[in-house]
């Protein structure tokens, strides 16, 4: 399958050949490699030649500016809108989105929450912190990947969150 990315307003040309057992060959403008995916949840574990990475990607019911479906992907505590397009209209409509117009904050890492930093009612803008998260004695501040309302907020300070867990919901 071939799409187009946008990931901070730059263009990437994505070729995805599914091989076998989790693996895929993904060709990104022009370089081929090797991904082994896994999925744990609304985690996605992928090793790109040898290196390990985990991502969290929520299917966005959202539409970019050109049309192409949106999707938030957090890697580490950084979360990333991805714009994904399929120029030649194979499959990227068939993927159901994630929901009524709600975007749901997840956390990023296995840790504690420190901090909530919002309130149901509360109106946040994209970037902004919604909960602090400890892990490994540092404190990662997670933040809403898109503007909207705080419809529910899902933890509390002192409760310990595992890798894809739903922490904040906005719409």
């Amino acid at each position: 399958m071939r799409y187009l990315a946008k990931v901070s307003g730059r263009e990437i040309a994505l070729e995805v050949i599914r091989l076998e057992g989790g693996r895929f060959n993904v060709r990104v403008d022009g370089r081929e490699r090797r991904v082994d995916m896994r999925h744990d949840g609304a985690t996605m574990l992928l090793t790109v030649e040898g290196r390990r990475r985990e991502a969290v990607v929520i299917p966005g019911g959202g539409r970019g500016t050109t049309g192409e479906r949106v999707w938030e992907v957090t890697i580490g505590p950084r979360v990333y809108p991805v714009g994904l397009a399929d120029p030649l209209g194979l499959a990227i409509d068939r993927i159901e989105p994630g929901g009524s117009g709600r975007s749901e904050v997840r956390s990023v890492m296995p840790g504690r929450v420190v901090t909530v930093l919002v309130q149901a009612g509360d109106v946040v803008s994209a970037g902004q912190g919604v909960v602090v998260v400890e892990a490994m004695k540092m404190e990662n501040t997670i933040v809403a990947s898109r503007a909207g309302r705080v419809v529910d907020v899902k933890v509390r300070a002192g409760e310990a969150v595992e890798t894809g867990m739903t922490l904040v919901v906005i719409e």
